[in-house]
């Protein structure tokens, strides 16, 4: 397993949260090379927000979830109690999990553990005190990587226009294209009309509804410039090992796409 992680312990109503580096985490060289890049990332892009020029997605509200806490955040269902997001988007006080029941009414999940990549990548793992019901759907990730020119789906809760909040919390997609795809990261391109703006963060990079990466920053104002996402099939086996620790199970697809 590359990298260190960052455990929060959290769920209680203060808002309490612990930082624990578990033991199982290390170092190595790929690991301090890749911290370099996450920093540049966080600081010198902008935190993703929503999906600008794209459409309505409610197929995909079985398996996507609306994460706040002190702003909004997108993350993806895989498995019954557990959502995979970005790390930046459980950094910023008390994490909530909205949902909706069969009647349609708002719901909140109680958050039990936070397992946080960083500074190794802007990943983190959610595990919720209790399974979410069954019409959610754990969706799967692929451990294979994008070839430039393919085309995938970016999801998430986001404004729909920059700068205007009301246009946020419907769950949308787009169809982008890759335009430069590394061993960890991943960026895209709407040609200038279409992307990830404020609220996407943490939602998915869809291939065929696997899960590619996981959407953490915007290369300018939403829509008009590239958005960035982390790959997940390098980061397989620390999501597989916190996952055996929360006694749940990721499903991957091993095939070539």
């Amino acid at each position: 397993m590359l990298g260190s992680c960052i455990t929060i312990k959290t769920g209680d109503d203060n808002g309490r949260r612990e930082w624990v580096k578990p033991k199982a985490c290390r170092f190595d060289a790929r690991c301090a090379a890749l911290r370099g890049i996450v920093a540049l990332v966080a600081f010198s892009a902008n935190a993703a927000f929503a999906i600008t020029g794209g459409l309505d997605e409610p197929r995909a509200s079985q398996s996507v979830l609306m994460l706040s806490a002190r702003g909004m955040c997108s993350a993806s269902i895989i498995a019954p109690r557990v959502l995979l997001t970005a790390a930046h988007c459980v950094s910023r006080g008390p994490t909530k999990v909205h949902w909706r029941d069969k009647s349609d009414a708002r719901r909140l999940s109680m958050v039990g553990e936070i397992r946080a990549r960083f500074p190794t990548a802007d990943l983190a793992l959610i595990r919720l005190t209790e399974s979410l019901p069954e019409q959610y759907l754990p969706l799967t990730l692929t451990a294979s990587t994008p070839s430039v020119g393919e085309r995938v789906r970016l999801v998430g809760y986001g404004e729909a226009v920059q700068g205007k909040p009301a246009t946020r919390g419907r769950l949308r997609s787009v169809e982008v294209s890759v335009v430069r795809p590394t061993w960890d990261l991943v960026w895209t391109d709407g040609a200038g009309k279409a992307g990830a703006c404020a609220g996407d963060s943490g939602g998915p990079m869809l291939r065929m509804r696997q899960i590619l990466a996981v959407t953490t920053s915007i290369n300018g104002p939403c829509g008009t410039r590239q958005s960035l996402g982390i790959l997940v099939s390098d980061h397989r086996s620390w999501i597989d090992e916190t996952l055996v620790e929360w006694g749940a199970k990721a499903t991957w697809d091993l095939s070539s796409p």
